[in-house]
């Protein structure tokens, strides 16, 4: 018999709704601690919130659940493939492969009625290169399978202060809904606490697609089909944690668990790489406005308490932009989104900033960037010996008495 402490209860599924706001909610108790998880969208979808079933708070607590080693009892309904799949699939692989994630139990009772649904297709719209890359290749299905409507959402945060992470959400929430509304799909946008959950960054964010998908399920009466765009090729499949880059190495594998006959994840953009994908969006006017990969107002280790605006979507500097930044430069088409990133640093400091994504060797982003760098003859001077520099950089900050040193004068 467990105790109350190693069970996390997930109580039955319920909407409020308040203003023109409706919310998908259920009440988690863990230990002596009771909270509300919720997914809020506007009230003209309230119709589609899901609370005949316990599937979005299951796939979202997941890992939370994993990672502290505490089973999950539901007082609602889960759908019976769904937990099928999580007991005897997902659960026993991921815990057999990742150190930080353990074996649990989830008890609930199950249905395999079908629900009712609008038959919808959607997909993440978070403004990056792999999610323009989902849009603009499945809106042009011309069948059942075409893209219909567009899901903004904040699951995807590594900040943990309720007041920015709202505050970002709505002011991205315009610009998203501008994208769908360019493109003429439907723009549904989801706040969830979901994060609120995870007590790690690293959980919530390293092992993701569970998190993510939970926000279709919340709308289950909406959706049939759902693209999950992935970040890396299908060749880097794998479940080893020792040459994982992220969870996203096997969302191949998550996805097949997370599926049901109510609602199926496809993982796309697998079959290419990110420089492929890269040109495939490239010209296109809509990504030209509002692509945003940025990373520096979604994480506060970046940007402080006090919070930081930036001047345009891409701050220029962070890991993700420079990424982007040299793969547009080197396709020869940077200057057509000087609007949407800020490009001093970059022009500043040209040589520098190519080297060090270089030396990063970055899967199959080195040698495709400098080939084409090299093919376009716009190679800048001096970068390959700023990219030797930077190997030695990374070698030397591998030696854990010389990262101590560098941290003690740091501080």
């Amino acid at each position: 018999m467990l105790s109350e402490k190693e069970i996390i209860y997930i109580g039955q599924p319920y909407i409020t709704t308040e203003d023109e706001k409706a919310k998908l909610c259920a009440d988690i108790t863990e230990g002596e601690t009771v909270r509300t998880l919720y997914y809020e969208v506007d009230k003209k979808y309230k119709e589609y919130l899901c609370y005949e079933r316990s599937d979005a708070f299951v796939a979202g607590l997941i890992h939370h659940a994993m990672n502290v080693g505490k089973n999950i009892v539901c007082k609602g309904v889960v759908t019976e493939q769904l937990l099928f799949q999580m007991r005897n699939f997902y659960i026993p692989v991921i815990a057999e492969n990742m150190p930080d994630l353990q074996f649990i139990s989830i008890e609930a009772e199950s249905t395999s009625e079908a629900l009712p649904t609008m038959k919808a297709v959607g997909t993440g719209n978070s403004g990056g290169i792999d999610s323009f890359y989902t849009i603009l290749r499945y809106m042009k299905e011309s069948n059942s399978y075409k893209l219909t409507h567009l899901v903004f959402n904040n699951i995807s945060t590594e900040d943990d202060d309720e007041n920015r992470i709202r505050q970002l959400f709505e002011r991205d929430k315009i610009e998203k809904e501008n994208v769908a509304k360019e493109l003429g799909l439907e723009a549904v946008s989801m706040y969830s606490n979901l994060y609120s959950f995870y007590a790690s960054h690293f959980i919530f964010n390293y092992y993701y697609a569970a998190q993510y998908t939970s926000a279709p399920y919340a709308l289950a009466k909406l959706f049939s089909e759902y693209y999950y765009s992935s970040s890396y090729s299908i060749a880097d499949f794998t479940v080893n944690h020792n040459k994982m880059s992220d969870g996203s190495n096997f969302d191949i594998f998550a996805l097949s668990c997370l599926s049901t006959r109510n609602i199926n994840f496809y993982s796309t953009g697998g079959d290419v790489g990110r420089i492929e994908k890269t040109l495939y969006v490239s010209d296109n006017e809509t990504v030209q406005r509002h692509l945003q990969v940025c990373a520096v107002e979604q994480n506060k280790d970046y940007y402080g308490k006090d919070g930081k605006q930036l001047n345009k979507l891409n701050c220029g500097k962070c890991k993700k932009c420079k990424r982007t930044i040299t793969t547009l430069y080197g396709l020869g088409v940077l200057d057509k989104y000087s609007e949407t990133f800020d490009l001093s640093f970059f022009e500043a400091n040209k040589a520098k900033f190519i080297g060090y994504q270089l030396a990063a060797d970055l899967h199959e982003f080195t040698s495709e960037i400098r080939q084409m760098l090299k093919e376009n003859g716009i190679m800048p001077r001096y970068t390959r010996l700023w990219e030797f520099l930077w190997r030695i950089r990374f070698a030397l900050s591998k030696v854990k008495l010389l990262r101590n040193l560098y941290h003690k004068i740091k501080r």
